[in-house]
C-alpha cells in the first residue's frame, strides 16, 4: 500500500508556462494553491523532498505533493513561489509551486512528511545522478526562487519591505 495515500503525484511536466499578468493577483494564486490538481515542491534549508530512505541506490522518485499535506510545517510568512503552470494535452492545467518548510523542526521524522522521505542536498544528487535531469530543472529553480525570497526581505536602497508588481 502507499503510504501517501493520494499526496504523491506524477512529476510535472517540464513544459510550464508562466502566467506574468497574474503574479500580483493574490486570490487567483490562492485559488491555485489550494486546487486539487496544484502540485507542492516542498524544500527545507533548501533541499528538496526526496522519497524513500536517504540511503537508497539508483534513482529517487522528487516528493511532489498534493496541497493540504505540507502547508501545516511551514510558517505563515514562509515564502510559496508559483514556479509555472502545466498544460496537459486535455487542455487543462496545473499549477506548480514550491514552499519553504524549513521551519519546521524535523519534518522527515515529526508531521506529515514523516517517514515518507528526506531532504537531499540538491548537487550531490545531481552528480550522483540519482534524480532525473526534467526534475533537476525544476528543483533547481525552486530553490533558486526560494533562496531569492529569503534574501530580499528588504530593499537594499531604503530598507523598506519589497512590494512585488507587474510591469503593466
Amino acid at each position: 500500500m502507499d503510504p501517501l495515500g493520494h499526496y504523491a503525484l506524477e512529476r510535472p511536466s517540464i513544459v510550464c508556462s508562466f502566467p506574468s499578468e497574474r503574479r500580483n493577483d493574490t486570490q487567483w494564486l490562492a485559488e491555485k494553491r489550494r486546487d486539487p490538481g496544484a502540485v507542492i515542491l516542498t524544500l527545507g534549508k533548501l533541499q528538496p523532498f526526496v522519497l524513500g530512505a536517504a540511503k537508497t541506490e539508483g534513482p529517487q522518485e522528487v516528493g511532489f505533493l498534493a496541497p493540504g499535506l505540507a502547508e501545516t510545517l511551514a510558517a505563515p510568512d514562509a515564502p510559496c513561489v508559483l514556479l509555472g503552470l502545466e498544460q496537459a494535452r486535455d487542455g487543462s492545467e496545473r499549477a506548480l509551486f514550491a514552499l519553504d518548510i524549513s521551519a519546521a523542526p524535523d519534518p522527515e521524522t515529526q508531521g506529515p512528511l514523516a517517514g515518507l522521505g528526506h531532504f537531499a542536498e540538491l548537487r550531490g544528487a545531481a552528480m550522483r545522478g540519482t534524480i532525473t535531469l526534467e526534475d533537476l530543472a525544476i528543483l533547481g529553480q525552486a530553490k533558486a526562487m526560494i533562496d531569492w525570497h529569503q534574501r530580499h526581505g528588504f530593499c537594499a536602497r531604503c530598507g523598506a519591505p519589497p512590494v512585488f508588481q507587474s510591469e503593466t
